[in-house]
């Protein structure tokens, strides 16, 4: 792949929210995962793993049990940014799941240690600009943590004490080609 494009595929990646019903191979899957396990980490620790949820009871499953604990994150977010209320709301109001948005997969990032939180952003990156080369939409949901916090669904997942979920990663085929979100200005300071 030339700069060009690579950078292409850096400047169009966005957010998705809205995704088709049609399942994605295996095959893709693969290859994003392999996308963050080349990714870089801490004292090269590799400290992800990663559940990959296409099951739709089990997302589901999934959506209710974060839904349920999603309430007080979102309060605390609208404190931080206000004017996000009414999106959320209308979200929560008019999608049937406003959690996972319906997408056909959620590979949940799992990481210990030390460099957990760091490496976890860089394995994430490199899983969403691979997913967008690979013509698929993706996004983080924070929110979507909140599911594996019932006992059970830790217990089915493997997931240990000393682990923490960094991020629930959503991947389809995008069903809206959303604008990029202003920017602020580059802030630099030059030596």
């Amino acid at each position: 792949m030339c700069n060009e494009q690579v950078f292409k595929v850096i400047k169009s990646r966005r957010a998705v929210r809205k995704y088709l019903d049609k399942p994605v191979s295996r095959e893709l899957i693969e290859q994003i995962l392999e996308a963050g396990q080349l990714a870089p980490s801490g004292m090269n620790s590799q400290p992800w793993r990663f559940v990959v949820v296409r099951d739709p009871v089990l997302r589901k499953e999934l959506a209710v049990a974060a839904r349920k604990k999603a309430e007080p994150f979102y309060e605390e977010m609208f404190q931080k940014f206000p004017e996000r209320r009414p999106l959320i709301e209308q979200r929560f109001a008019t999608m049937t799941d406003p959690i996972y948005y319906s997408a056909p997969v959620v590979i949940f990032l799992i990481c210990e240690g030390r460099f957990a939180a760091t490496s976890a952003g860089l394995a994430a990156e490199n899983m969403f600009l691979a997913a967008k080369a690979l013509g698929l939409g993706s996004i983080w949901v924070d929110a979507g943590r909140f599911g594996l916090e019932d006992e059970a669904i830790k217990t089915k997942f493997g997931i240990k004490g000393t682990e923490e979920i960094i991020a629930p990663l959503l991947f389809g085929y995008a069903d809206e080609e959303p604008e990029l979100p202003p920017r602020k200005e580059l802030a630099v300071k030059w030596f």
